[in-house]
């Protein structure tokens, strides 16, 4: 990160111009990530291994004071209390036990959730959040309950953080897959260290940026990447001002940033959330969506959608039959369906077994979908709203 009292400095009379100078980029310095597998491919492979599943889902923040001075308590006493419910519910205790060891081992720095969820021959996926879930929850089901799992990827938004100064600009990575964020240091300015920063979005496609720093240098290379970047990569400046005579310390500085990257990004997947809705408005009218249960797992059995969107709730209690194949759906009982499952969980499966792209979206009321799901199909000769 570029030290801020630098950036608050002014050493050179022509950079407190609002052009930057055009000067060679000269080192970059790039440093390697580690990846792991996505929501989809944790879910492809879960769905190869029989059920009944154990879905857990738990806040892994722990109190900054003593737990008995407030009604939040230890991670591991909230999990105890969950476990007693399932091994109400006849959970094996094999599962448990594997859950409970999951939970025992390091987890990843900055951790604020976890998703585990158990097979019933013992294959277990395992996913760390940024973000807590809602609310710790657990249940034993037909199906896994993977809905926030799919809901959580969905802010997980590919993102460049760039920090530029009068010396050049420091660009952080935030992959979906990444483990670790990728750092590169870039030295210069003006139209060639916008084609550098241009070239790494679209090596990571992008679909955020968010720049820092003075706003005389901000504002320029803000310009020059939204005429580089692909039109649906949103380029947002979040600056210090340049007429600010403060020098904040640089902790402050990075919490800010941070603070303020994770609103953009929140707001950029509110954003295609909204657009799905659009979407499906668009496409109901011309007759290639269709909403409401029974006619989304008529859509879902056909394969005809490029596109499910689901409401999810765990107090959703709405059931189907599902046969041996994941896409084998159905709202009545048929030969061969000799299973029952939650709707949500059913379709959500049918869909990743078809590779049919899920969107979680919130209730909606009136003016979203029946029943707070459709199957949307793009139809080539009407293209899409923009």
């Amino acid at each position: 990160m570029a030290d801020p009292a630098v950036q608050n400095e002014s050493t050179d009379p022509v950079k407190k111009t609002n052009t930057i100078e055009e000067t060679e980029i000269e080192h970059i310095e790039r440093t390697e990530t580690a990846t792991m597998a996505s929501a989809l491919e944790k879910l492809r492979s879960v769905y190869g291994h029989p059920g009944p599943y154990l879905s857990v889902y738990l806040q892994t923040l722990e109190p900054d004071e003593d737990p008995t001075d407030g009604p939040y308590l230890p991670m591991d006493r909230r999990w105890a209390a969950l476990r007693e419910g399932l091994v109400e519910r006849n959970a094996p205790t094999e599962a448990l036990d594997a859950i409970e060891a999951q939970l025992q081992t390091q987890m990843p720095e900055d951790t604020a959730g976890v998703a585990i969820i158990v097979a019933h021959d013992g294959y277990t996926i395992v996913d760390y959040s940024l973000e807590p879930p809602r609310r710790d929850f657990a249940t034993v089901e037909t199906l896994p309950y993977v809905a926030p799992l799919l809901e959580t990827d969905q802010y997980r938004i590919p993102h460049l953080v760039v920090t530029i100064d009068g010396q050049g600009a420091e660009v952080v990575e935030f992959g979906v897959g990444q483990r670790s964020t990728p750092i590169t240091t870039l030295t210069g300015g003006g139209e060639e260290l916008a084609k550098a920063v241009a070239a790494q979005m679209r090596d990571a496609k992008t679909e955020l940026v968010v720049i820092a720093g003075e706003a005389q240098y901000c504002r320029p290379l803000s310009e020059a990447l939204t005429k580089l970047a692909d039109p649906e990569c949103r380029v947002v400046v979040e600056d210090h001002g340049s007429d600010s005579t403060d020098n904040p310390d640089e902790v402050d500085t990075v919490e800010e940033l941070a603070d303020a990257t994770v609103r953009y990004v929140f707001d950029t997947a509110a954003r295609t959330t909204v657009d799905h809705l659009r979407e499906f408005r668009f496409l109901a009218s011309h007759r290639s969506a269709v909403d409401g249960v029974a006619d989304t797992i008529a859509a879902l059995q056909a394969g005809t959608p490029d596109v499910l969107l689901v409401h999810d709730d765990p107090e959703d209690l709405r059931r189907v039959w599902i046969g041996p194949e994941p896409i084998e759906v159905s709202v009545e009982h048929q030969e061969g369906f000799d299973a029952d499952a939650r709707f949500v969980d059913a379709a959500i499966r049918s869909a990743v077994a078809q590779s049919i792209e899920v969107h979680i979206i919130p209730s909606t009321g009136w003016t979203g979908p029946q029943d707070n799901v459709a199957a949307l199909t793009h139809n080539e000769t009407l293209g899409t709203i923009t």
